[in-house]
């Protein structure tokens, strides 16, 4: 629908990273349908594509979503977000820890969606990770559709951009904690 290739908001955060940190490496990971319990298109869930990604070397780790998750339970969805955050410590434990909450296409999520940021956030609490947080902050709503696909579901490419607008600052501080400092 949009976002595809160098028009996907990872791509267009890694590219302005890089204009501020050169050396800067990425992985994207992101696998469709995919989330802390579900496994999407490829059978992984978000903890599978940290075993697949995540090294000792890693230096920040970005995880995003999920609403493909809306249908799992509150435990389920706890025990795989905590299962997510340790496996990223265990493999890289000074790695630092991005966490963004699940989007919605308007300012009206399903309860089971709020609830779902809930767990998120409390869970990332317990591992000293703030949430960027696009429900709260109204990234989409019913006077921005022209940021949602035809698919009503997915952004389209002016989705991604609004997308990396606002998790580029949090990334870039992620890689660069002096970089803010530094204009």
């Amino acid at each position: 629908v949009g976002g595809r290739g160098d028009r996907s908001w990872p791509r267009i955060v890694e590219s302005l990273v890089k204009r501020r940190v050169p050396n800067t490496t990425f992985k994207v990971a992101g696998v469709g349908g995919s989330g802390y319990v579900a496994q999407g298109q490829a059978n992984v869930t978000f903890a599978d594509q940290v075993r697949r990604t995540v090294s000792r070397n890693t230096d920040v780790v970005v995880i995003f979503g999920s609403r493909n998750d809306l249908s799992a339970s509150v435990d389920k969805l706890r025990e795989s977000v905590i299962d997510t955050y340790t496996t990223v410590r265990a493999l890289s434990p000074d790695a630092r820890l991005v966490v963004i909450g699940p989007p919605w296409i308007n300012e009206f999520p399903p309860g089971a969606l709020l609830t779902q940021r809930e767990v998120i956030a409390a869970v990332a609490a317990t591992f000293d990770t703030k949430v960027l947080d696009p429900l709260g902050g109204s990234w989409f709503t019913t006077n921005t559709p022209d940021l949602i696909g035809s698919d009503n579901v997915h952004p389209n490419d002016a989705g991604h951009r609004l997308m990396a607008e606002k998790i580029y600052p949090v990334v870039l501080t992620a890689v660069d904690p002096t970089a803010g400092m530094r204009g």
